[in-house]
């Protein structure tokens, strides 16, 4: 059975943690990237971990090379990367929250690391009929009312798109007081514009268009897909015509099951990784590498 040493102290470590235990993981350390962290200390109140060390590395140091003993990065971004590049040395199994880092590349390279793009692991996206998007037209909204939330946030849409499309490439960038336009083609010469919008009236969204069916994520835990349109007249009144769209199913991610989204089939899928030895994976560092680049391109200044 699996333990796992994480590294970091955040919010979200915790809810990694329920997860974790709901599948059998065994915990074994906590340690925060920052000394007398109030956040290790409560963490370490609440469960029941196997050891404690002064500090991260001490605890790497310990763990490195145990067959039984994964690492699991989820401290603060600009932390990130070197601690990845730390754990690399071992063959132990890492699990890295992203984004990794805000450079336009992340140097570390081994197979052994599993990113943790909790968004592609969405049941909804295994309803997205790639026959039916062969040909198609896509529109992306990132909302922000701080610009910095552009930077921890754009990697949950550019994974999505990447995953379902391929490779993408920026056509034009168009800057318009604080919002920027952006126009992305895939290999198969389909349009994505991508708006990153200065608004507190806009949640993020994904709306993709093809000539058979239209899939709209907004926001991206809910799917609604539509198939058809319906015309409708206002109080039977012939000259108040109206259209509709005909919803044929619709998906949310809250409703699937009792942790944050993603979370559960994300971590199913990391215990598969770690049991199996040579078991190829999207979401690797080759992978996180594209989401950093095209993330660096768009938001350059």
């Amino acid at each position: 059975m699996f333990k796992i040493l994480f590294i970091g102290s955040s919010k979200i470590v915790e809810e990694h943690i329920k997860v974790a235990l709901e599948l059998k993981f065994k915990l074994f350390s906590l340690n925060s990237t920052r000394l007398n962290s109030k956040n290790e200390l409560f963490i370490n109140k609440k469960y029941k971990f196997e050891k404690k060390f002064n500090n991260w590395k001490s605890a790497v140091d310990y763990s490195a090379n145990k067959k039984n003993i994964v690492f699991f990065i989820a401290s603060r971004i600009e932390d990130t990367e070197n601690i990845l590049k730390y754990c690399s040395k071992f063959k132990n199994k890492i699990f890295v929250e992203k984004p990794i880092t805000y450079k336009n590349k992340i140097i570390t390279f081994n197979k052994n690391i599993f990113v943790g793009y909790n968004r592609l692991f969405f049941n909804s996206l295994k309803k997205i009929n790639k026959t039916y998007i062969n040909k198609f037209y896509c529109n992306v909204v990132i909302s922000y009312t701080i610009f910095d939330e552009v930077k921890m946030n754009i990697s949950h849409l550019l994974s999505i798109l990447l995953y379902l499309f391929g490779d993408l490439k920026i056509l034009r960038k168009i800057k318009n007081g604080n919002n920027i336009n952006i126009i992305l083609r895939d290999k198969k010469k389909n349009l994505i514009f991508f708006n990153i919008l200065n608004t507190s009236t806009d949640s993020y969204s994904i709306n993709i268009i093809s000539k058979k069916i239209n899939y709209v994520f907004k926001p991206l835990e809910i799917l609604n897909i539509y198939n058809s349109i319906k015309r409708n007249y206002f109080s039977g009144n012939k000259k108040k015509l109206y259209v509709t769209q005909l919803l044929i199913k619709k998906f949310n991610e809250f409703e699937s099951n009792n942790f944050k989204p993603g979370f559960l089939n994300q971590m199913i899928n990391f215990k598969n990784f770690c049991y199996k030895k040579n078991k190829k994976i999207f979401n690797n560092i080759n992978f996180a590498n594209k989401v950093i680049n095209l993330s660096h391109k768009i938001l350059k200044r």
